[in-house]
Order: structure tokens, then sequence, then C-alpha cells
């Protein structure tokens, strides 16, 4: 559905101090893929993410939707918006309406959706982030908590009805049980509504139970592309760009270094468990710990 061909983006390139922020980046998302896109801070994932629904334009490459070049001259923007919806990194900052409803219907009124549409798109974005039209319609935005701000600025974006969604740090600053909510409400929404994904996130952690595909960005570049249980494999890689293995993956590292035969690949905690209780029971060379 996406194909993202050698992109590159260079900040003010006409300036005495450009800012070359990607540098020849390609990779293929298929439809109904989740992708997540993982690096450090100032690595380019931002910069990225923003070109695919055409926030930016490349300095030199393509972003093709559909086979379709959307930075060619006299491709509708509204095109790439009704298709791929982008939710911010801390979008409740975003919400600026008196009301849920109005908020939520903002987008949709921009694509051209009418009065009387109107109402049935704000109840279904609600619904599919887990809140009642009833309850919230006519709340203040400002009235709630963060994790349903946070849910109300997603459903503005769902409310436009795209085959795409693109997540810029959706859990950041939410507290474990929020940020369990938003990614069990992502997961419902990919297998119900057939989204197609991408997720960008520092924690590598909330990534590897859920995700097809990772993304390794570095410096403006793709480091590593592959599955979850692959990248996981390439520890010193991932220490190279400044990211860790889950701790949990750090044990069976350990484990396998004392000679315990262990995956080192697991990609939860409850993974893990299985191998330990593996190597409680004395299963395979190693015996015992």
């Amino acid at each position: 559905m996406i194909i993202v061909k050698d992109l590159s983006h260079t900040y003010q390139p006409d300036s005495p101090r450009p800012c070359r922020a990607l540098h020849n980046v390609s990779f293929t998302v298929e439809n109904g893929e989740y992708i997540g896109i993982v690096g450090r801070s100032g690595s380019g994932k931002t910069t990225l993410v923003q070109h695919i629904n055409r926030l930016l334009r490349p300095t030199s490459g393509a972003v093709l939707v559909d086979g379709q070049d959307i930075n060619a001259p006299g491709f509708p923007v509204k095109e790439v918006r009704r298709k791929i919806g982008l939710v911010f990194q801390y979008p409740e900052h975003q919400l600026f309406e008196e009301t849920v409803f109005e908020d939520v219907a903002f987008g949709p009124r921009n694509l051209g959706y009418s009065g009387s549409e109107l109402p049935g798109l704000v109840s279904e974005a609600l619904s599919l982030v887990g809140l009642s039209f009833d309850r919230y319609h006519s709340r203040s935005p400002f009235s709630l908590s963060g994790g349903e701000k946070r849910r109300v600025a997603i459903a503005g974006i769902l409310a436009m009805k795209p085959r795409v969604l693109i997540l810029d740090e959706p859990t950041a600053g939410l507290d474990p049980q929020g940020r369990e909510a938003i990614l069990h409400r992502l997961e419902r929404l990919r297998v119900e509504q057939g989204l197609t994904i991408l997720m960008v996130s520092h924690y590598l952690e909330e990534l590897l139970p859920r995700v097809d595909r990772l993304l390794i960005i570095k410096e403006g570049s793709l480091l590593l592309s592959g599955t979850p249980r692959d990248i996981i494999k390439q520890s010193r890689e991932l220490h190279g760009v400044g990211m860790e293995v889950p701790q949990f993956v750090a044990l069976l590292q350990r484990l396998e270094e004392k000679g315990h035969p262990v995956r080192t690949d697991a990609l939860s905690v409850r993974e893990t468990v299985e191998e330990l209780m593996k190597v409680m029971k004395g299963k395979g060379k190693g015996g015992a710990i």
C-alpha cells in the first residue's frame, strides 16, 4: 500500500547550517500491517512519518500510496489525509473545541462531511476508542483525564475514516494503566477495522509482542528492518543506537551465557517465564539454575 523510496530530507537546505534529518530511507508497508518505528530522540522518526501523509515534502526520493506519488504536482492533499491519519505526540495538546463532539467532528468537517453525517461519525469514532457518545459528547475535552483526552484525540482521526493510522509515541507521558489501555485499543482497531498501523515509540518492550515488523532508525537512516524476533537477536546493533533490549531478554541472554539452552528472542514476560520454567524443571542440557 505504501512505498517509501530513497527518502531524504534536509531542513533549511540553503542555510549556512543545513540539517540532514533523513538519508535514503526505503521500505514498504502492506495492507493490514502493524509496524513499529524505533530510534533515539532526534533520529528522524517524526520527520519520517510526517512525509507519509505529506505534512513534509522530501528533499529527494518518493512516497507512493496505492502506486501514486503523493508529492507529484497536482496530487490532492485531501486524498492523502483521507487515507492516512496522523496522531501527533501528546495529541491532547491539539484539543481546542468546547465539546468532545466538536473536537472529534473537526477533521470530518474539513474533509467535507455534512452536518447530518457528523453525529454518526463521531459516535462510531468514540466507540472505537472505548468512550460512550452519550456520556462524553457534550463534555469539555479539558475536563477529561489524560488517557481520555488522548483517546478523544485519536477518535478525531478515526472519524475521518483513514485506512492507515500513524501514531507518534501515543503512550508518552501516560501511567502504565493508561499505556496498556491505549495499546490494547490499537490492537482491537487493527483486528476489527482492518487498519494498517505505524507506531513510533521509544519503548521497544511495548512494541515487541504486538507489531509485525520493526524499523530501527539511526541518525536519519534505516539501520535495521525485520520481525521482532529477528531484531531482538541483534542486541549488539541495538546497543549501538543507544537502545537496550528489555530486561526479560537480557535475563535469558545471561542464562544462555551460563550454558542453559534457552531461547533469547522472547517477545514478552510471558514467553520469558515459559523459558524459565523449562530451566527450573531441568529440561535441556543446563539443568536447574
